[in-house]
């Protein structure tokens, strides 16, 4: 199997956010892998045919999604581990008018570069 690199991955979620710029989240506020036609930084990495509400419903962590194969495509290794806790971080903690900001500095911290966004 072909990984994804932790580049592919990064620039992946930081175009997928800045697209969107909106979160995924459930009526009461709580963020969703996936909501509607939403997906948070960690959802825009599950295929649509991996998708299970329950993923959601239980609250799964990256760990769980992880074990749970719904992460194919990605090694987990310590590095990406964290970089995926960070990214789901910025989306769950920060409104999108700091994403690009805060993806500038998770691609400081992991040494990758922002990838060019179409205008």
């Amino acid at each position: 199997m072909k990984y994804l690199t932790k580049q592919q991955i990064f620039s992946k979620v930081a175009k997928h956010l800045l697209k969107q710029n909106k979160q995924s989240i459930n009526k009461t506020g709580a963020c969703l892998y996936k909501s509607g036609s939403l997906k948070c930084a960690i959802g825009c990495l599950i295929l649509d045919k991996k998708y299970d509400p329950k993923i959601d419903i239980n609250f799964y962590n990256i760990k769980k999604l992880f074990e749970g194969d719904y992460l194919s495509g990605i090694r987990n290794t310590s590095e990406i581990f964290n970089l995926l806790v960070d990214l789901q971080y910025l989306h769950d903690g920060f409104p999108p008018t700091t994403w690009k900001t805060r993806l500038k500095r998770t691609a400081a911290k992991f040494k990758l570069k922002l990838p060019r966004l179409e205008s």
